[in-house]
Parts: structure tokens; C-alpha cells; sequence
């Protein structure tokens, strides 16, 4: 299997199966409970980091902790990639939506030239609209247009079309390849290493300082929630695993995802008959459909959790990129997690 038929089935997996925000509830039905002032004011400042400027040396060589996902075998292979940037970077793109909210939020935003179309959307991105407000966009196979706008630099990600990449390349415009990143850690790890590409390491280190902080606040204030037993279920009839947006978002809450437990990697495709065996004690969903498969499903209705009504919805822009706004989807699941009769004695 080739390279980009892994990339591509990998994207269609994490885009489809973390969430299905291709099928959304009408307007009308107002099924959103919205988010607190709390979780508004934690959106306002993971959006915006300014930390104190730090000197730096142009050229510099960086170097970056590469992981390589095979998606076909799970395995993972990390590897160290240096790279040499001649001078600092003031004409940026990128090519992903979770890099992209970053280079939002650390970067002066007239440094970023333009946005995936991918980053238009609302279900895909919480910044959508200021990315709508800005422009201008576009697609995969507008390569003349990212190479007419003379980039310093270009970041990609283990998704990313190869041919896209490779017109870069061939066009003379550094294209830098962040590869995959799947958990807390890593993202935080790659934060920092966009900061000191960019030569804005302290606003880096204070997204990094912002992110730690509501951290810490979430698992006080939710310590009641650690050790439930969750599933993210899809219409598809996915469930998520290991190396998932979701499990980001269980090892933030101390929830205990379902399909980790049963050593599932990424997404997998299952019966009714193993939800009810597993007997989650609530189910967390991107789409109402999914919803209302779980009251009619004649097994589904049967588990606890949904004549109980544990049933969380989430909006989906918090599931289908990895980026700082996890800790936003933390807090939404866990405000409406507390919602439940989870809630602190």
C-alpha cells in the first residue's frame, strides 16, 4: 500500500470516525446546550498567547522528534529530523487545521498568509469564523496559488497530500513535515517546536503556560469524574481506541475510555452486542443520529447508561484536530459529564 493511500485512509478515519460531523441535527430542534462563561473565557485565551520575546540567532538548525504512523499496522517510528531555517519565517501557511489553530494563536496573524479550506468549516475548527473573517483559503490542488504567495515556509502533517508536497518542493518552497502527533504530550512538545521555528518561543511557552493551567483547574474541579467508563460512538459504528482525539481527552479528565480497555488502536467498527457487553456508564456522540440509533437500537436501549439518558453530546470542531482547543473539549465533556448525576457529592 502506498504512502498516500495510508495518508488518506488515516485522514479519512480521524475526520469521520472521531466524530460525525457530516450529520448534524436541524437548528431548529436547539439540541446544543451551549458552554458555560468558564468555558468561553478558556477559548479567549488559548486563542491568544503573548510571552515575553526572546533574542534569537537566524540561521538556526532545529531539530524535530519526527513520528511516522503506519496506519495499516499501528506501528510507529520516531526518528530525529534537523532542520536549517536561514532567517526567521514571515510568510507562513499551513496545510493542517490543528496547526493552524496554533500558528493562530502564537503567531502575529498577519504572518499567515492564508488557510486550508479544511479550516473554513465549523465543524472542523472553533476558530472558523475568524479564519472565515481573514482569508483567503485554499484547496489541496491550488499549489500555484500557496506557490505564488511565496511562503518562507510551509508545515504539513502526516495526512497531508503528497502531491501537494511535492509541487512545494519542486516549486524551491521549504515545506517542513511536523508528521503525526497523537497525544497531551507530543502536542505540547510541538507547540514549542513551532515557536522556536517561527522565533515567537515565548508566546509558544505561554500557550504551553495557558494549557497547563486549565489543566491543572479541570482535574480539580472534575476529580469527581476520574475512573468513569466512557465510549465515543460514531453512526458509523466506530468506537475510539488508543491514538485517538478522544483518549486525548480521557487522559486530560481521568475517564477511562472503553476502547482502550479492550486494546482497540485508532477506530474500530463494532456490534451492539459488544456496547452492551462492555455497559459504558455514559456514551459521548458528535451526531444526533447516534443518538436516537441508541434509544430505538432494541439491545442499545437496554444498557443503563441510555435509559438513564447518559448520552453526552459534543460539538464536533472539539474531535477533528489535534491542537490546544483540546483542553476546551476536556472542559465541554466534562461540564456536561458533571451535568449527569456524575456530579461532585
Amino acid at each position: 500500500m502506498s504512502y498516500f493511500l495510508i495518508s488518506l485512509i488515516s485522514l479519512v478515519l480521524f475526520l469521520f470516525c472521531a466524530c460525525d460531523f457530516q450529520q448534524s441535527y436541524p437548528k431548529k430542534e436547539a439540541k446544543n446546550p451551549g458552554n458555560s462563561p468558564f468555558h468561553e473565557q478558556l477559548e479567549k485565551e488559548i486563542s491568544f498567547a503573548r510571552g515575553e520575546s526572546q533574542p534569537g540567532n537566524w540561521p538556526r538548525t532545529i531539530v524535530l522528534d519526527h513520528t511516522t504512523r503506519k496506519w495499516n499496522t499501528g506501528e510507529s517510528i520516531l526518528e530525529k529530523r534537523k532542520f536549517t531555517i536561514p532567517a526567521k519565517p514571515m510568510r507562513v501557511v499551513s496545510h493542517a487545521v490543528g496547526i493552524t489553530e496554533i500558528l493562530w494563536a502564537i503567531l502575529p496573524r498577519e504572518r499567515i498568509l492564508g488557510f486550508h479550506e479544511s479550516c473554513a468549516s465549523s465543524e472542523n475548527s472553533a476558530l472558523s469564523k475568524e479564519f472565515k473573517e481573514r482569508g483567503p483559503f485554499f484547496s489541496g490542488a491550488q499549489t500555484e496559488q500557496v506557490i505564488a504567495w511565496k511562503p518562507d515556509v510551509v508545515f504539513v502533517v502526516s495526512y497531508s497530500d503528497q502531491t501537494f508536497q511535492k509541487a512545494l518542493w519542486n516549486a524551491g518552497i521549504f515545506t517542513l513535515d511536523l508528521g503525526y502527533t497523537g497525544d497531551w504530550s507530543g502536542l505540547k512538545k510541538q507547540i514549542l517546536f513551532l515557536g522556536e521555528c517561527l522565533g515567537e518561543e515565548g508566546n509558544a511557552k505561554k500557550l504551553i503556560q495557558t494549557i497547563e493551567k486549565y489543566t491543572s483547574e479541570l482535574s480539580h474541579k472534575f476529580s469527581h469524574l476520574k475512573g468513569i467508563r466512557v465510549l465515543d460512538y460514531s453512526s458509523f459504528d466506530t468506537v475510539s481506541g488508543q491514538d485517538s482525539t478522544f483518549q486525548i481527552l480521557c487522559d486530560i479528565l481521568g475517564l477511562a475510555n472503553i476502547g482502550k480497555e479492550q486494546e482497540i488502536q485508532g477506530f474500530k467498527t463494532v456490534e451492539a452486542e459488544w456496547i452492551l457487553k462492555q455497559n459504558p456508564q455514559a456514551i459521548v456522540f458528535c451526531a444526533y443520529p447516534v443518538k436516537q440509533k441508541l434509544e430505538k437500537n432494541p439491545l442499545l436501549r437496554e444498557l443503563q447508561c441510555v435509559k438513564m439518558g447518559h448520552l453526552v453530546y459534543m460539538e464536533s470542531q472539539y474531535l477533528s484536530s489535534i491542537s490546544q482547543y483540546m483542553i476546551a473539549a476536556a472542559n465541554q465533556l466534562a461540564e456536561r459529564l458533571n451535568a449527569l448525576y456524575f456530579k461532585k457529592p
